[in-house]
């Protein structure tokens, strides 16, 4: 399974990154919201995980430009805002 991790906080994509390299997953990770934009639209991939807040650019915008696309990726946020209406 190959994964596109877009996760501007170094530590944390480090952790999930070796989390799934362990299990042999292929995990290839963007620490910004553009270069994780490009490389979703550009490559192909079984899921991608993304943080909410990215910098230049967010997750949702991401999201929207990925699906104008035409791409059905399956996508995982990750987030710390704690409102269920964000989450949603």
């Amino acid at each position: 399974m190959k994964i596109l991790l877009i996760e501007d906080d170094s530590e944390t994509a480090y952790f999930i990154k070796n989390g799934l390299t362990e299990t042999a997953f292929g995990v290839d990770v963007i620490n910004e919201g553009p270069g994780g934009s490009f490389r979703a639209r550009t490559s192909t991939y079984d899921v991608i995980v993304m943080d909410y807040s990215l910098p230049n650019k967010n997750g949702l915008e991401i999201c929207s430009e990925i699906r104008k696309e035409g791409i059905h990726t399956p996508i995982l946020f990750l987030t710390i805002h704690g409102e269920v209406k964000r989450k949603v």
